[in-house]
């Protein structure tokens, strides 16, 4: 396990052009939407599951599930890039990413997910002033 802010894979690719002209970009702790995705990434792979859940906008369960659910799925990034940002307006963002994730569901065997261009879009929101991921449990 690699220490926190050193996981392996996790890059940032180009910005699009709608973010240059878009509002304010960097939160009240001066981080961008991009910066927030990644730290949440890197506290996912390396087992940080306090800032892991601290970088979620709404969790819908509770930490101490979460925690356990993480732990369990034992997931882990093999490749992580952001290949896009736009914001939004002062409070929403949208970060284009492209992974390869591997992870073990309850009660069964390790599998691989790989997300390719085009990538997929994660949604951020301002939540008293700083950038938060949306929620995003995937089955």
């Amino acid at each position: 396990m690699e220490p926190p802010g050193e996981a392996s894979g996790v890059t940032t690719g180009g910005e699009g052009e709608a973010s240059s002209m878009s509002p304010r970009r960097t939160d009240d702790a001066g981080r961008t939407p991009d910066e927030a995705v990644i730290t949440l990434i890197q506290a996912l792979d390396s087992g940080d599951w306090r800032t892991a859940y601290s970088l979620y906008a709404t969790p819908s369960v509770d930490y101490e599930i979460a925690k356990r659910e993480w732990a369990e799925a034992q997931e882990r990034h093999e490749s992580f890039d952001v290949q896009e940002t736009m914001v939004l307006d002062q409070t929403q963002a949208r970060v284009r990413v492209t992974y390869v994730v591997s992870t073990i569901p309850p009660e069964g065997e390790r599998y691989t997910v790989t997300v390719s261009d085009p990538g997929e879009w994660w949604p951020l929101h301002k939540v008293g002033g700083l950038w938060k991921v949306q929620w995003l449990p995937r089955q």
